[in-house]
């Protein structure tokens, strides 16, 4: 005898009960009562011969078995959801979705996004900006810019451009603080970049100039490497660039390189990720090939260590 397969609508409350821990919210969020909640979470129990949530007064908490069954719900629905939205709009056939890391997305594709549209008027776009593709399920997209060493297992990947690293800071502040060597960096407050993402590369830098395990006058930490370069560029202190998305704001003139040294970043970097069945349409490859021609002739001006 074949299993009952629960109701899209029990599945759906379900799962906004368990994401709010709350009946009220997920009422409110899927424009329901509370009863009508209810009446769903104990029908899918039914279905299931299973007590997935328990609720003493007002507090809401998952069973060992709701948060096993969680564990596959919740990509199941997104998983529909971007499969549906696909149907409707039709984006295999036209738009291309491009879903691409926050920093990478603000200080370097957008910018570069009119010289494409000039040149293909009649592609239609779709950008997602993403601080993680840790959860690849709720993105839907044809084409993904990451960051990493390039190690994606069944996937088209292929590197954007290489990269160095470097410190940065405003005009402002290096008026202010008169930086003329490396070393003058121990007297200064520093930027640091922590997120699941991107690691912090001062280390590396400092090795390379022969700082070692230099010690700063004080440190502020951004968790994400766009918040970062705007504390830089506000003046708080001097953080580490990375070639391909301090360009801009280099070429602008709201940041500057105080000792014009660059360490080449290795094998992390940029990368153009595709599903092997998308990476042959025209959509993406019309993209590919311009993506990858735009920053590889990026000049570098300043030498390398």
């Amino acid at each position: 005898m074949k299993a009952a397969i629960p109701s899209i609508s029990a599945l759906r409350a379900f799962e906004a009960v368990a994401r709010h821990l709350s009946f009220t919210r997920a009422a409110l969020e899927l424009h329901l009562t509370q009863t009508a909640i209810s009446h769903q979470i104990k029908n899918l129990e039914l279905t299931l011969g299973e007590r997935l949530v328990e609720r003493a007064g007002s507090k809401v908490s998952l069973t060992d078995a709701g948060r096993e069954y969680l564990a596959a719900v919740r990509p199941a629905l997104f998983e529909l959801s971007a499969a549906t939205t696909r149907l409707v709009e039709g984006r295999r056939a036209g738009s291309l979705t491009v879903a691409c890391l926050n920093g990478f997305g603000m200080k370097c594709l957008l910018p570069s996004l009119p010289e494409f549209r000039s040149s293909h008027p009649e592609a239609a776009l779709r950008i997602t900006t993403v601080t993680s593709f840790e959860h690849l399920e709720r993105h839907d997209y044809d084409v993904s810019i990451r960051y990493g060493t390039g190690d994606w297992p069944d996937a088209v990947v292929e590197r954007i451009t290489s990269e160095d690293i470097f410190p940065v800071c405003s005009p402002a502040f290096l008026r202010e603080h008169q930086l003329r060597t490396p070393g003058s960096l121990r007297h200064q407050t520093v930027i640091k970049t922590e997120s699941h993402v991107l690691r912090d590369f001062w280390p590396i830098w400092c090795e390379a100039v022969g700082l070692g395990d230099v010690v700063f006058q004080d440190v502020i930490t951004c968790d994400t490497l766009t918040t970062s370069m705007y504390a830089a560029i506000s003046g708080l202190g001097v953080a580490i660039g990375r070639s391909t998305v301090v360009q801009n704001d280099l070429r602008e003139g709201v940041l500057v390189e105080p000792f014009a040294v660059r360490v080449p970043a290795g094998s992390e970097g940029y990368y153009l990720v595709t599903a092997p069945e998308r990476s042959r349409l025209r959509k993406v490859v019309t993209f590919r090939n311009w993506l990858i021609e735009r920053f590889r002739t990026e000049p570098h001006e300043v030498r390398q260590i």
